[in-house]
């Protein structure tokens, strides 16, 4: 642990280096040992002088890989340049160099790591092959009973898309047997609290091979009730795409309870029970949703649509098929 902080501190005192820096191997090092010694000089100020005088002794055994506990710090450190330059390369695509850290693979030997390495390059040429493919992604976020999935639906059959319920995906997950996040997903759902973004990911890029599975070509994907919260829209664009547009289905509160109390008859959904639909609503008003929009309209080139649902059926899916239309010529612009 102690080699661990010795390597990682004085690379977060010198700052991040990336290939696109364009720094030689030599100036880095040399950040890297004055940022030692900055540390060393904290310690003595805060009386720590026996932590100060092994700051240095830890580097050099690091930085000669004799001893085990080095050889593995450095395979864990070139673990984790791999997995940092994948997150890099999703939130700045334009940062081709990040490529460069896809070398570090062939360096690693220890069996866990590299299986865990093969996922994210798995993960990074998916990533890739989205960015670069015609596929149209259109997010769908709105309150409980806003009649999201009645739209995702037919527009998704009318429009040749895929359409994909994440809180679905939830809900079946939460019934499979032997799913070890079974209680967690219901308890989440019972709290109103969203899921972690890694569950939400991990289920959608298992479901989004069956879309196209038996021949089946599909030019776009609705995605129903997602993203719920800023950071699951950060893990969207780290794992699947930058490029998508948002179509924002509004509704008052009022109606929305008026609707699910009357959905409540005949859907058997646990949380579709009057008891639980007040609290539904109002968690959804109280939720990060202005950060969360805030978040969405930072970039001009994936629009966010604005639907008021609280009319008729057909007088939303007129509007609902508008923004379909308009995501397909938006993406078809190469924008």
């Amino acid at each position: 642990m102690e080699m661990a902080i010795v390597h990682d501190a004085p690379e977060a005192v010198a700052g991040d280096v990336i290939p696109a820096d364009n720094m030689t191997p030599e100036t880095k090092q040399r950040r890297e040992q004055l940022g030692l010694e900055y540390l060393a000089c904290l310690a003595r100020d805060s009386g720590l002088d026996a932590f100060a005088d092994r700051l240095a002794a830890l580097w050099n055994e690091y930085e000669e890989q004799k001893s085990v506990v080095s050889q593995v710090v450095h395979q864990v450190d070139k673990f984790q340049a791999l997995a940092q330059a994948y997150l890099y390369s999703r939130r700045y695509p334009k940062l081709t160099k990040l490529a460069d850290f896809r070398h570090l693979h062939a360096k690693l030997q220890d069996p866990w790591l590299v299986r865990q390495a093969d996922d994210i390059l798995c993960k990074w040429d998916e990533a890739d092959s989205n960015q670069t493919s015609d596929m149209v992604f259109v997010l769908v976020i709105g309150g409980p009973g806003v009649g999201k999935g009645t739209q995702c639906e037919q527009a998704a059959r009318n429009f040749g898309f895929g359409h994909i319920s994440v809180g679905n995906l939830l809900r079946r997950e939460s019934t499979r047997s032997g799913s070890l996040y079974r209680g967690f997903i219901d308890k989440s759902f019972r709290e109103h609290v969203p899921v972690p973004p890694s569950l939400a990911m991990r289920l959608l890029r298992e479901e989004l091979p069956k879309l196209e599975a038996d021949g089946n070509k599909i030019r776009g994907l609705i995605l129903d009730g997602f993203p719920l919260t800023e950071e699951q829209l950060k893990a969207f664009e780290e794992e699947v795409s930058t490029q998508y547009s948002t179509v924002v289905m509004q509704c008052p509160p009022e109606v929305l309870r008026e609707r699910l109390i009357e959905r409540a008859r005949t859907s058997n959904r646990e949380d579709d029970e009057v008891d639980r639909i007040k609290k539904r609503v109002a968690s959804f008003e109280e939720s990060d949703s202005a950060t969360l929009m805030g978040q969405l309209s930072k970039n001009p080139k994936n629009p966010v649509y604005k639907i008021d649902c609280a009319r008729s059926i057909e007088e939303v899916k007129t509007d609902f098929w508008k923004c379909v239309q308009s995501s397909i010529d938006q993406a078809g612009r190469g924008s």
